[in-house]
């Protein structure tokens, strides 16, 4: 369940990524060129079958999980569907009208770049909920309850494997220049890799806004407050980086986590209370002031004999 969660955060970036180009190439002066205008063809191919046929549906089975576990409210859970039923209907749209732009039929660059622009924020505004509001919501009961997560979570009609395979080829069909989209065969020249090339120096900068959109963690430089006011004393991610996380976890008295495992090493430090750490084939109590290193999916299980809380760091495999 936590590699699924991670593997959305993942997937939330490149989509963010692919959003940046948009928004590079929509705010151009100059409408793009033959080969500029396939390359952003091409992105929203991508966007509209990676996303509406994989991304989103294995979302929207996380959230009525969630739903029907009572923690998510279910005013989220048809907010998130109506989010990406307005998205798969916008992007069908662009991608007609942007290959009837390459066939210079009857659309406009300065009719088609606003829409590219609302899409990408549409786009960013949808992860943003769900960075919020779900993945959060998520992670606290995947390590809460590890064992009750329904097996379609993380399929959601394909396995794995073969997402995984679909994702990489049409990655590397992408970054080669090989076109995604059938009606962009023929159009991408040598300036369609020239385009690509002086689109990414633009991307990092604004990756790294859509990033920080998404989610309120803290950055470098921030002063966090391990244990808060009781109001705000809550379990949730402190810090996110693409191969690192730390997060808070809040255990009442009794609670039980029951054994898993985590996507990366840790470490798990008790911030104030008692838990009972077992791994390894033991256990062992750990008062407020101790920490304790566990290799990559270590499995472990967690009990808190005090109202307690951890604070856990994580060395994420995000090949």
């Amino acid at each position: 369940m936590i590699e699924t969660l991670v593997g959305l955060q993942n997937e939330h970036r490149n989509l963010a990524r692919i959003a940046g180009l948009l928004d590079f190439r929509a705010a151009a002066r100059t409408p793009p060129d033959t080969a500029g205008l396939a390359l952003i063809t091409d992105a929203v191919y991508y966007l509209t079958h990676f996303p509406d046929a994989f991304h989103h549906p294995r979302e929207e089975v996380l959230a009525r999980w969630l739903e029907r576990q009572g923690v998510l409210p279910k005013v989220l859970l048809d907010t998130l569907a109506t989010q990406h039923h307005a998205l798969a209907a916008q992007g069908r749209d662009l991608l007609r009208d942007l290959e009837s732009l390459l066939r210079i039929e009857t659309e406009t660059w300065e009719g088609l770049a606003p829409r590219l622009l609302a899409y990408a924020e549409a786009l960013r505004q949808n992860m943003a909920t769900e960075e919020e509001r779900l993945l959060p919501v998520a992670f606290a009961e995947a390590l809460e309850a590890p064992h009750t997560v329904p097996a379609e979570i993380g399929l959601a009609g394909m396995s794995g494997a073969q997402r995984g395979c679909t994702t990489r080829a049409r990655s590397a069909r992408f970054e080669r220049g090989r076109p995604l989209c059938p009606a962009t065969r023929g159009h991408h020249r040598r300036g369609a890799m020239r385009v690509r090339s002086q689109a990414h120096r633009h991307l990092l900068p604004i990756a790294r806004r859509n990033r920080q959109m998404t989610a309120k963690h803290a950055t470098a430089g921030d002063i966090i407050a391990l244990l808060p006011d009781a109001a705000e004393l809550k379990s949730g991610t402190v810090i996110r980086e693409p191969h690192a996380e730390i997060f808070r976890l809040v255990l009442k008295k009794g609670k039980h986590l029951a054994e898993h495992t985590a996507a990366g090493a840790i470490s798990v430090q008790c911030v104030s209370g008692v838990v009972e750490m077992t791994a390894l084939g033991k256990t062992q109590s750990m008062p407020a002031g101790t920490l304790v290193y566990l290799a990559d999916r270590e499995p472990h299980a967690v009990t808190a004999i005090e109202d307690s809380v951890l604070l856990v760091s994580m060395w994420l495999n995000r090949n």
